[in-house]
């Protein structure tokens, strides 16, 4: 995943906030597609939880899109 640099720092700080607040939720992010064009795509968030119910990491599914060319 190739995240612009522009964005980074905002990514890093969405991920951090879905993680600590132990949120399944879905989101849109910014990443660089093969020839250096940006695409917004469309992501779901599942959070693992460990056996005392902390935040110990997360998936990230990224929803299939459809490219009408």
């Amino acid at each position: 995943m190739f995240i612009p640099e522009s964005l980074r720092k905002k990514t890093e700080e969405e991920m951090h906030k879905i993680l600590s607040e132990s949120l399944d939720t879905k989101f849109k992010m910014q990443l660089i597609a093969p020839g250096g064009k940006k695409n917004v795509s469309d992501w779901s968030v599942l959070v693992l939880l460990d056996n005392f119910k902390v935040p110990s990491g997360m998936i990230l599914s990224q929803k299939k899109q459809e490219h009408n060319e």
